[in-house]
C-alpha cells in the first residue's frame, strides 16, 4: 500500500492508521517530502520496521532553503531507517534555472555518495503535464537516469481520508 499526500504525516490519525495496515500484514511505501523533524522520522521507522517496504522523498526544489541543512536532515533520517526499506528520492522537473540546477546536483551528488536511487518526475497537473522546455530537456539528458517514467502528480486523487476517518 502507497500512502502519499500533499503530505502523509499531516493527517492527524497518520499513526493510527499504518499501524492497522502493517497488523493487517500489509507493506507499506511512503512518500514524503521531509517536511518533520527527524523524531517523526525515527517514529515512523520504528513503528513501521520491516513493514515499511519502501519510503520515497519527493523533493520539490522550491521549497528548499538551505540546501546544505536539507542534506545533512536527509542524512540523518537515511542512517535511522530501516537497512533492508528502498529509499528512491524524487524529483519533479518544472521550469529549471541555474540555481536549481546546481541544487539538483548537490541533491543527485549527495545521491550517489549514499548509494541512493534517484528519479526525475515529469509535474501533472490537474489532469494536465506541465511543458518541459528545451532547457529542462537538455538538463535531463545529461543526467545518468534510471527512470524519467514516473510522474507527480499535483491535485490529483485516487483515495483520501479525512480527518474524521471517512
Amino acid at each position: 500500500i502507497t500512502i502519499t499526500g500533499g503530505e502523509a504525516l499531516l493527517h492527524p490519525e497518520f499513526f493510527n492508521f499504518v499501524s492497522k495496515i502493517k497488523e493487517k500484514g500489509f507493506k507499506i511505501n511512503l512518500i514524503t517530502n521531509l517536511s518533520f523533524s527527524v523524531d517523526i522520522y525515527k517514529k515512523v521507522f520504528d513503528i513501521l520496521d520491516k513493514s515499511l517496504n519502501r519510503f520515497d522523498i519527493s523533493i520539490h526544489i522550491s521549497q528548499i532553503g538551505d540546501i546544505n541543512l536539507f542534506l545533512d536532515k536527509l542524512s540523518e533520517i537515511i542512517k535511522l531507517k530501516n537497512k533492508c526499506t528502498d529509499t528512491v528520492l524524487l524529483i519533479p522537473i518544472y521550469k529549471i534555472n541555474n540555481k536549481k540546477v546546481e541544487i539538483i546536483d548537490k541533491i543527485t551528488n549527495f545521491a550517489d555518495s549514499m548509494n541512493l536511487s534517484y528519479d526525475f518526475q515529469h509535474i501533472h497537473f490537474f489532469e494536465k503535464y506541465a511543458k518541459i522546455s528545451s532547457e529542462d530537456k537538455k538538463f535531463i539528458s545529461n543526467k545518468p537516469l534510471k527512470s524519467f517514467a514516473n510522474c507527480c502528480y499535483a491535485g490529483c486523487r485516487s483515495a483520501v481520508i479525512y480527518e474524521n476517518g471517512e
